[in-house]
């Protein structure tokens, strides 16, 4: 047996697009053969995926509900006033004013508004001022509590600190678990339990499920700075702690961040090391491997003049204002910033301001960055490249990616004394060390190097040929991970001196054609949806279909997948696994009744289920069974004997709000939108009938001899149905003995079905103008039925409906015309049949299904 292509996941919290570890990561991997998916978030909050060459990119909404709570909390806690001192809100006031007003009416009629009593008046002003100082107190307590908590890292525990972990592992859950990884990489402490959580849910069901940590940073010692306080970055700590030893593997960025993640958390095994060379790297950028741009073009800067040049984001931590103030003892010299994430970022307009303030703003240069693959040949012409890190913990264990950056440009380097970086650059003889936060010293170290360039450049070019200054080595290193984990199933590649070059990203195309797949939902309504899909196999066996349904304990008819209500409402996991599995594998979607197929996620609006699934590819419709889309105001216009008649009733409002809200969704939707029975293309006169259908096998042709005939009527609604004008009618009857009389309420389908096969005759509905699926099935049974069809529905139809016309006026005087010609109509029974076996049977709603489906004409296969 064939072994199955291995699936790789790797886990990002950001959306990829400039992540360049993550990027060439996923692109090594997948040269193993291994089929590799990386999941990041999607910044315009739309699910979308894309190729990256053999890798695919899935970018995942994330509603951090969750993160938004907490924030919520501490806001109303800040606004919410000290106690006895709460500020009045705006409409408290207006109903105190009017309230004097009145009082005040009552003493003097002829008083206006205006005239309130002083004393009150004095009164309520003392107590908004009371309350404003109130408001002000508690936002400075409240806020000086937090931002002393926030110093506290003491007792920090993840999961009351970073929320939006939980909120992103929600949605990453699902995307997870439909692509059944073998290994899961998880980029940075972010996505620890993501991948932890994934490896235990896959164990549960049985399957192997390996997980890899690239631990990118030194968690415990990361620099501060609005937003990442000391108490969050205990937090993530605490994060790394509880997860990192139940990875299978480690790996890290550098080698005194692999000893020291040992040595803290007792690793059994030294973490791997894959460094942060760029793609590419093993070929030299200024012989014309990549045709670029430059930063010295960029800054619009001429070759003679002195170019210092710093790639990455911005923060205060990272030491790029020391760089500004050196520039007053560099009076020649420029600063490129090429800004990640870009130059509007509130850092570098900080960092802008500081240059004006000094004076040295016509010689910073802020610049958009370039794609990951691209930064070496743009960093070329610079003359010095610099990393001037100040000192926290992680900083000294970082070996950036700018470092090899800087490295295969050719720029030599002016570094601060963080020991990672610091012994790198003096033990290859790649720049200079400066004392962190030192501005002269740093300017010193860059005077020396723009003093003998051509050395420094040499020395350079002698390093970054070293094959262990590679992606393809470093590729290697990764790749030898991967081979040991799979046992083999993944090989080491050979050494590709073009290994990790992005190709940029493309629409993602599935890598084998899809079979056809409707899913249908969520109603089911009096078990249609099942029909429908039974009636699309039995044409087109190749085709699949699922169901989904929501149970009511009632009328439960088959379906595929079935839900409680409570869950389908309020288990948003349920709806992100059924979402995730119908993107993974449905190519047609019909969404009935106006609700979201999938769950309560959205509430009661289905917008943002189609939304996703028309994103995913996946074609969608609407379709509707009668009283979500009738308007009850246009049926009292149109009906003679409409039950909708008292708009004020409260029934009938609600009906016409649900019906308003659903012609409104199908005004804005645009795509193709079905119904049930034709009555309904007069409040939608665009759409498509879909009949509904019976199992012709479970209804046969049963012949009556009964000389007091069985009259039958079964309500699902005795309001609508007119059940009393139906026993008003037939009451008389069964007084003169000419028929029997059974009301059909409170059974299972299965019961009411066996009543509904020995009726002579059937009552269906008297105020409607409809026929709908117990009509359908009274007739394939060779029963007489009667009901309030009506001109409209009549004409629409393309064929004599077989229904005998009556109303709640006419119903008697039918019903014993009928028993006059029972025998002929009795000998009629197989037409009646054939009507439903054309319309009814599924093969008329196969046709239509089928150009929906895009498989053309049932009759023509």
């Amino acid at each position: 047996m064939e072994r199955r292509q291995e699936v790789v996941v790797m886990l990002v919290t950001n959306d990829v697009a400039t992540d360049a570890r993550v990027r060439k990561s996923a692109l090594a991997v997948a040269a193993t053969g291994a089929d590799v998916t990386v999941i990041g978030l999607a910044s315009d909050g739309r699910r979308s995926d894309v190729s990256m060459g053999p890798v695919r990119i899935t970018r995942v909404p994330v509603e951090f509900v969750l993160r938004d709570d907490a924030r919520a909390r501490l806001e109303a806690r800040r606004r919410r006033g000290l106690l006895g001192l709460r500020p009045l809100s705006t409409e408290r006031e207006t109903v105190l004013r009017f309230r004097d007003v009145a009082r005040l009416r009552d003493l003097d009629p002829a008083a206006a508004p205006g005239r309130i009593d002083s004393a009150r008046q004095q009164a309520r002003r003392a107590r908004r001022l009371v309350g404003r100082l109130g408001a002000l107190g508690a936002r400075a307590l409240w806020g000086g509590l937090e931002r002393t908590t926030g110093r506290i890292p003491i007792g920090a525990r993840w999961r009351r600190v970073l929320p939006e972990v939980d909120d992103i592992e929600l949605a990453y859950g699902p995307v997870i678990d439909a692509l059944q990884p073998d290994v899961i990489h998880a980029h940075d402490v972010q996505t620890l339990p993501i991948a932890a959580r994934a490896a235990m849910r896959a164990r549960a069901r049985g399957l192997s499920l390996l997980w890899i940590y690239d631990a990118h940073e030194w968690v415990v010692g990361l620099s501060r700075y609005p937003g990442r306080s000391a108490r969050k970055i205990a937090a993530w700590a605490d994060l790394e702690r509880e997860y990192i030893r139940s990875a299978d593997r480690v790996i890290t960025v550098s080698p005194t961040l692999a000893t020291a993640l040992q040595e803290r958390y007792s690793l059994p095994r030294r973490p791997d090391v894959v460094l942060n060379i760029p793609p590419g790297s093993g070929v030299r950028p200024d012989v014309g491997l990549l045709e670029l741009s430059d930063v010295r073009t960029a800054a619009g800067l001429d070759t003679d003049t002195p170019l210092m040049v710093y790639s990455g984001g911005v923060t205060e931590a990272r030491g790029v204002a020391d760089v500004v103030a050196a520039l007053r003892h560099l009076p020649e010299v420029h600063l490129a910033v090429v800004a990640v994430p870009g130059p509007e970022a509130p850092g570098v307009r900080r960092l802008l301001k500081e240059a004006e303030d000094l004076g040295v703003s016509g010689r910073v240069h802020a610049l958009d960055p370039v794609a990951p693959d691209q930064v070496v040949g743009f960093l070329r012409t610079a003359d010095v490249g610099l990393i001037p890190l100040h000192h926290f913990g992680s900083h000294e264990f970082a070996l950036a990616n700018k470092l090899f950056e800087y490295l295969h440009a050719g720029v030599p380097m002016v570094v601060s004394d963080c020991r990672a970086q610091a012994q790198f650059v003096t033990e290859h003889r790649l720049g200079l060390v400066h004392r962190a936060g030192d501005t002269p010293n740093l300017a010193q170290q860059v005077k020396q190097i723009l003093g003998t360039p051509a050395v420094w450049r040499s020395r350079l070019a002698a390093v970054a040929g070293q094959p262990e200054f590679t992606w393809a080595k470093q590729a290697q290193a990764l790749q030898a991970v991967y081979a040991e984990l799979s046992e083999g199933a993944l090989q080491i590649q050979p050494e590709d001196r073009m290994a990790g070059l992005d190709p940029g990203e493309q629409p993602f195309l599935e890598r084998r054609p899809r079979r056809t797949q409707l899913g249908i939902g969520p109603s089911n309504s009096a078990g249609q949806a099942w029909a429908w899909s039974r009636a699309v196999v039995r044409q087109w066996p190749e085709v699949q279909t699922e169901v989904v349904a929501i149970l009511n304990g009632t009328y439960d008819y088959p379906a595929d997948v079935q839900v409680r209500p409570t869950i389908y409402r309020r288990d948003p996991v349920w709806g992100l696994d059924l979402r995730e599995h119908a993107r993974a594998t449905w190519t047609h979607a019909l969404i009935e009744t106006g609700r979201p197929i999938f769950g309560g996620l959205a509430g009661a609006d289905p917008r943002r289920d189609i939304a996703f699934l028309q994103d995913a590819g996946i074609e969608v419709g609407l379709v509707f069974h009668g009283s979500e889309v009738r308007s009850p105001r246009q049926h009292a216009a149109t009906h003679a004997f409409s039950p909708f008649r008292n708009p004020r009733d409260p029934y009938t409002r609600r009906l016409q709000e649900v019906a308003d809200r659903n012609a409104e969704l199908v005004r804005g939707f645009g795509g193709p939108v079905f119904v049930s029975t034709p009555d309904q293309l007069d409040d939608l006169p665009d759409a498509t009938w879909l009949p509904v259908c019976i199992d012709l096998e479970a209804w046969p042709l049963v012949e009556r001899e009964e000389t007091v005939p069985l009259v039958v009527h079964a309500p699902s609604n005795p309001v609508l149905k007119g059940t009393d004008a139906v026993e008003r009618a037939v009451e008389p009857l069964v007084a003169e003995g000419l028929i029997r009389y059974q009301r059909v309420s409170g059974l299972q389908p299965k019961q009411a079905a066996e009543l509904i096969r020995t009726a002579d005759i059937v009552v269906d509905q008297l105020l409607l103008g409809l026929y709908g699926v117990l009509a359908c099935e009274a007739l394939a049974s060779g029963a007489i039925v009667l009901g309030n069809v009506g001109d409209r529905l009549r004409s629409r139809v393309p064929a004599e409906v077989p229904i005998i016309e009556a109303t709640p006026s006419s119903l008697n005087g039918e019903l014993r015309r009928v028993l006059r010609e029972l025998p002929e109509l009795r000998a009629s029974a197989a037409g009646r049949r054939a009507f439903v076996q054309h319309f009814h049977s599924g093969c008329y709603s196969a046709d239509v299904l089928g150009d929906f489906l895009g498989l053309g004409d049932a009759t023509s296969q």
